[in-house]
């Protein structure tokens, strides 16, 4: 089971910026943000039982987009990460590709 831990160190190692939540400082792309965290709970008679993390990163990048992507994906593959692309969406003000994989 994945960690948020073991993904930022993961990527940081592959060279890749990455925050959870945001950066304290400004930079500049390609970075990856982790927005937070939710559960998905196994429960039975008022009790949790199981707890598993859940949680997406979002890419942002502005050059080469769809090489970008697919470096990135590549590195989940050679990680052994199983992930599923989400959604994609440019922003314009920002002259910038969001990108939201999410990863087991």
């Amino acid at each position: 089971m994945l960690t948020v831990e073991q993904v930022m160190s993961d990527l940081e190692k592959e060279g890749y910026l990455i925050a959870y939540t945001h950066f304290t400082h400004d930079v500049e792309p390609p970075f990856l943000i982790i927005p937070g965290v939710t559960t998905e709970n196994e429960f039975a008679d008022n009790h949790v039982y199981e707890s598993v993390e859940v949680f997406s990163l979002e890419f942002y990048c502005c050059e080469d987009l769809r090489q970008s992507c697919s470096k990135l994906e590549k590195t989940f593959d050679r990680l052994g990460y199983a992930w599923e692309k989400e959604y994609q969406v440019w922003i314009d003000e920002e002259k910038m590709l969001d990108t939201r994989y999410s990863l087991a």
